[in-house]
């Protein structure tokens, strides 16, 4: 790094004491420069690691997309009226149903609006229809997460018919509940982690 640079102009204006504290204790260092460095070489490693994760949610996605609507769901198998969960009662219909229900209808209602966004933004195409793949890719790293839910694992629901087809190979366990769980951690450890490089932040923590 060239010494003509006001380092400390840096650290104050642009990134912040604060955010790079951790560089300091963690890389012990001595001045601005190699704090700067340190900042840098996280930088970096974020850029080596992303097109990883992002391979990472694309097959997850993609999977599961595929599964799903080859089934007897078909496209647009998270519509209202065909993905059912485990606590839905056909007595109280209009109940509020869990978290992870209404955060899947809400990132796919967020996908499909961003894809009718673009294409008149882009395309100038007045009331646009979102076909099936563009609002899969346009969901958020979430939707995947929630869709992983218990919610869904029951008689007549997605899991654990489709388990199987979406997490291939060999696992630690055969039990379909424990499977469940232990791939939604897995995707919950991944989504954060890639949430952290996409930010820049400390990719140690």
């Amino acid at each position: 790094m060239p010494h003509t640079i006001s380092y400390q102009e840096i650290i104050d204006d642009l990134i912040t004491e604060e955010r790079l504290k951790s560089y300091e204790v963690t890389f012990n260092t001595q001045n601005d420069i190699e704090l700067l460095g340190a900042y840098l070489w996280n930088a970096h490693v974020c850029s080596a690691l992303y097109p990883l994760l992002s391979a990472t949610e694309v097959t997850l996605r993609n999977a599961i997309d595929s599964a799903l609507s080859s089934s007897d769901l078909g496209y647009f198998w998270w519509r209202k009226n065909k993905l059912h969960f485990k606590s839905f009662n056909s007595d109280q219909p209009n109940n509020k149903p869990p978290f992870e229900v209404e955060a899947i209808r809400a990132n796919f209602s967020k996908a499909a609006s961003q894809v009718k966004q673009d294409k008149k933004k882009r395309y100038n195409i007045h009331n646009p229809t979102p076909k099936h793949q563009e609002i899969i890719a346009k969901t958020e790293f979430s939707t995947w997460e929630f869709i992983l839910s218990k919610e869904f694992m029951g008689p007549g629901l997605i899991w654990p018919t489709h388990l199987g087809s979406v997490f291939k190979g060999e696992w630690n366990t055969t039990k379909t509940k424990e499977l469940l769980s232990n791939t939604k951690d897995l995707v919950k450890t991944v989504r954060e982690f890639r949430n952290r490089v996409s930010h820049h932040e400390p990719v140690w923590k």
